[in-house]
C-alpha cells in the first residue's frame, strides 16, 4: 500500500509529465515555424545562421529567467542546442532545395 508521501510524490511526478508533452509539444510548433523560415531562406539565398538574432533572443531569455529565478546557464544551454539543430535545419532544406 502507498504511503502518502508516495502518493504526493506521484502527483509532483504527474505535473512533471504533463509539463514534458506540453514541452515537446511546443518544440514541434517551434520546429514547424523553423522548417518555414529555412524553405524561405533557401529560397531567398540567406545565410542558414544569424548570429544577431541570437543574441537577442539569449539576452531576452536571460532577462527572463532574472525575472522567473531559472538558471541561464541551463536555459542558454537548451537554447544553443535548439539553435544547432535549428541551423542544421535549414542547411538541410537548402541542400534539398539545391537538387530540386
Amino acid at each position: 500500500m502507498k504511503s502518502q508521501k508516495d502518493f504526493v510524490l506521484d502527483k509532483f511526478r504527474r505535473n512533471i509529465d504533463s509539463i514534458d508533452r506540453r514541452i515537446v509539444s511546443l518544440i514541434s510548433k517551434r520546429f514547424e515555424i523553423v522548417r518555414r523560415i529555412g524553405t524561405h531562406k533557401a529560397t531567398h539565398g540567406l545565410l542558414p545562421c544569424d548570429k544577431e538574432r541570437e543574441k537577442e533572443i539569449l539576452a531576452r531569455l536571460a532577462q527572463q529567467c532574472a525575472l522567473q529565478q531559472i538558471d541561464a546557464a541551463l536555459v542558454t544551454s537548451i537554447f544553443k542546442l535548439i539553435f544547432r539543430s535549428s541551423k542544421h535545419e535549414h542547411a538541410r532544406i537548402a541542400q534539398r532545395r539545391k537538387h530540386v
